[in-house]
């Protein structure tokens, strides 16, 4: 058994406040193995956070060496040395980190792994350099535990097992050990910013404290390494359910050769990697982006919960957050686990894709939608209503039955209970894609007339006719309404256009009887700066979120309306880089680096995001023109170990805060939605159309369609007036009887509801073309035995001269 030692007592508890580390990773590592729960992450040369038992659980916030050769300097690795990293292979999630000295006299060079079958980290470490210096320098490595998702409460110990040295720390039952394959000269644990190693170093260059033990607070660990007969040794991070767990763990790692380790982790990949769809000849890289963007999309996937997939291994500009604020990327948010399972899918990839269906059906709610976004095991972190959240699951179901993926899974309960959930919730949306703003926005509408439609033709297939018609018939409702909805004909952004689609068009979801005009209507951003502008015209804001309509076939590419609105677009928030365009969200968006490098802090400036391109790409690709242009773009915005921020620098030059145009910014990196975007581009340009097309969507848009036009009413949607012609359709959640006088009740019609497989009960009430008298109605509600109490009415509009 491991022994703790509790003979010396850190001074300084609880220690400084606890915060994270910055979200622009430079790599991603993990075994293949599902048996090695572990992941980690790495920025400045050195690990940040690393993750277990499952993907969405940082346990530390950092792990580095420090070096000082006890007279005249003192040096840590993410401040004071030169780093190069290097991916191990072009498949496998290793990396090769060399740090080296500025004058020149030593170098630090590590390989980075995960034990393939056990939650270790293992670290290659070997010290180069001038031989009289080597024999005067002290190495140290220094562990910073935030344990259970938390800086406070960690508990750190100096601790014997297997006759080896080591050092421990446990929270809440989680338990983590670190040794290495050299001995430990001295050990310590200390509370940051009192009594920790890299305080106790940088006052005299000499490690002078040795306690035992810090308990409850944000502590560090430290031991001294005894490279005085060895330059090269592996050092160990491992964790467990237990003191022994952890410490058991460390020591099998360590008992086996790394290399014997590094020949197994690099097969796995390879293995994992073996099948990929011959891509690389589209892409100006050989390949390299793809490669890494498809080996990071599967490291995504947490090994507890097959299929569940997260958006990154990053805390956005962590350094200023603490235990206040526990959610980061490391959560899962339908939205971008769908385009990582695409992403997937388009790379030849099927199980991988298939099991993210089958953990979105398990995570799906009662009624049909999901959380904004979730933890692994399902507990919701935001709680927001975002309805293309509950579209993307549909159409992921759809693209592995295109693909015929699903084997023996049968996605059809999930698809109709989420379509059900977006009539039911729909047309406008709580939030829309960039979880902000409530109202009728292109992309959210485009994702639901996806999906019903996808939903349509799954429920065809089961010879379904009627529930098939009313979901055709809701998404024909919704796109009929989209320029009407979300297309301004009073925009001045650009002169000599004055028609074109614009981000959202604000209506709140609780309001009834919303104003649905575009040219009215102000929109709130809220991520603004302290005393700026926070309220803007509906009309006057714009994002390319339109694009999505032309991405899945509702419109076509080259759309006069289309097209002027790229105009508009592209003057507005286009960024021009040395690397090729690039595009922000939206404009006066305020969610991103501020102008002076500084870290997004509730405020900032909304930067560009290369996942953008990837998107232009595809509209210019569907629209005949080269793609070429935004694939390459994409390659160049990643990082050497090919990895794609969320946003890059759209500013001039500022290098005191290490901010260059073009080059990642602060946010997260890697995001996973940009990866899958480039993998999507990829495919889309070899097989010269866009991947995400729906061809039934495509069919029933683009062609002539001559079902008569429907309207609906609801009760969260009371319809003003309809046109001559129209069906107007009632829905209610419970059967009913509709009470309705097309002719101020000289004539009374009485008509059931039809019941539908989703839970919506409807009544048509037609038209006529030259109908003049509103519609006047009211309900029963038979299982209550009651009448509505109320009636209600809809104007019709005046036919055309």
């Amino acid at each position: 058994m491991a022994i703790l030692r509790d003979a010396k007592r850190a001074f300084g508890a609880p220690g400084i406040a606890p915060r994270w580390t910055q979200s622009a990773k430079d790599a991603i590592g993990t075994a293949y193995s599902a048996g090695s729960t572990v992941w980690f992450t790495a920025s400045a040369g050195i690990l940040n956070e690393v993750y277990y038992p499952t993907i969405d659980r940082p346990q530390i916030r950092d792990l580095q060496y420090l070096v000082t050769d006890g007279e005249r300097f003192f040096h840590d690795e993410r401040r004071h040395l030169e780093s190069r990293l290097e991916p191990l292979a072009n498949d496998a999630l290793g990396v090769r980190i060399t740090n080296a000295d500025r004058e020149g006299r030593y170098r630090i060079v590590k390989e980075v792994i995960g034990d393939p079958h056990q939650p270790c980290i293992l670290i290659r470490t070997r010290l180069e350099g001038d031989e009289q210096l080597l024999a005067r320098l002290r190495l140290f490595a220094l562990l910073a535990p935030h344990l259970d998702v938390g800086g406070w409460e960690n508990s750190g110990y100096v601790a014997e097992a297997a006759g080896r040295g080591i050092l421990m720390a446990q929270k809440h039952g989680t338990w983590l050990a670190m040794g290495a394959t050299l001995p430990f000269v001295r050990r310590s644990c200390g509370y940051v910013g009192a009594s920790d190693g890299w305080t106790d170093l940088a006052q005299d260059l000499r490690m002078d404290w040795e306690f035992d033990v810090a308990e409850n607070g944000n502590i560090a660990l430290i031991g001294e390494l005894d490279t005085r007969d060895s330059r090269e040794f592996t050092l160990g991070l491992a964790f467990g359910k237990s003191l022994h767990h952890a410490a058991t763990t460390l020591s099998q790692s360590l008992g086996f050769p790394f290399s014997q380790h590094r020949e197994r982790f690099l097969d796995q990949w390879g293995r994992a990697c073996r099948h990929l769809a011959p891509l690389a000849a589209a892409s100006g890289d050989g390949g390299r982006l793809y490669h890494s963007s498809h080996s990071l999309l599967l490291a995504h996937e947490d090994k507890t919960y097959p299929g569940a997939m997260i958006a990154s291994l990053s805390i956005p500009w962590g350094e200023v957050k603490g235990d206040e604020d526990l959610g980061g990327y490391h959560l899962v948010w339908t939205r971008d686990m769908v385009s990582s399972a695409t992403g997937l899918l388009a790379s030849g990839n099927t199980e991988t894709p298939l099991r993210a269906l089958i953990y979105l059906a398990c995570s799906q709610q009662p009624d049909g939608g999901f959380h904004q976004n979730f933890w692994i095991d399902g507990q919701p972190y935001w709680r927001g209503i975002q309805l293309d959240e509950v579209a993307f699951p549909i159409l992921l179901a759809g693209k592995l039955r295109e693909a015929a993926a699903l084997r023996d899974f049968d996605p059809y309960p999930m698809v109709l209970r989420a379509a059900g959930y977006l009539i039911r919730q729909g047309p406008a949306t709580r939030q829309e894609r960039w979880e902000e703003n409530a109202g009728y926005s292109p992309s959210t509408l485009a994702s639901n007339i996806a999906a019903l439609t996808c939903a349509a033709s799954f429920a065809r297939e089961r010879g379904d006719e009627a529930t098939a018609a009313f979901l055709q018939q809701h998404a024909d409702f919704l796109e009929e309404h989209v320029e009407g909805w979300t297309v301004t004909t009073e925009g001045t952004l650009l002169p000599g256009i004055s028609r074109h689609f614009i981000r959202i068009r604000p209506v709140d979801p609780d309001d009834p009887q919303p104003d649905e005009d575009p040219n009215r209507g102000m929109v709130t951003i809220r991520n603004r700066p302290p005393g700026e502008r926070a309220e803007f015209r509906a009309k006057e804001i714009v994002d390319a979120g339109f694009l999505e309509l032309v991405r899945y076939g509702i419109r076509r590419a080259g759309d006069p309306l289309i097209e002027d609105s790229l105009r508009v677009i592209d003057a507005i928030l286009k960024v021009e880089t040395p690397f090729g365009p690039c595009w922000r969200r939206y404009n006066h968006d305020g969610y991103g680096q501020r102008d002076d490098g500084g870290p997004y802090q509730g405020w900032g400036t909304g930067r560009a995001w290369p996942l953008l391109t990837g998107e232009r790409g595809h509209y210019e690709l569907a629209a005949g023109r080269d793609v070429g242009p935004y694939l390459r773009a994409m390659e160049r915005f990643a990082t050497a170990a090919g990895l794609l921020p969320e946003q890059i620098w759209d500013a001039p030059d500022r290098p005191e805060a290490r901010m260059h145009l073009g080059r990642p910014t602060g946010s997260p990196m890697p995001l996973m939605w940009a990866h899958a975007e480039y993998i999507k581009l990829l495919r889309s340009a070899r097989d010269g159309q866009v991947f995400d097309r729906i061809p039934a969507v495509a069919e029933r848009y683009q062609g002539r369609r001559l079902q008569r036009p429907i309207e609906v009413w609801t009760f969260n949607r009371h319809v003003r007036s309809v046109r001559p012609g129209t069906t107007l359709r009632v829905q209610a959640a419970a059967p009913f009887r509709l009470r309705w006088t097309a002719d101020e009740w000289s004539v009374v019609e009485d008509t059931a509801s039809t019941p539908t497989a989703l839970g919506i009960e409807f009544v048509d009430v037609p038209i006529a073309r030259r109908q003049a008298a509103p519609i006047r109605f009211t309900f029963f509600w038979p299982e209550a035995e009651r009448w509505e109490g109320r009636d209600f009415v809809i104007t019709v509009e005046k036919s055309p001269a």
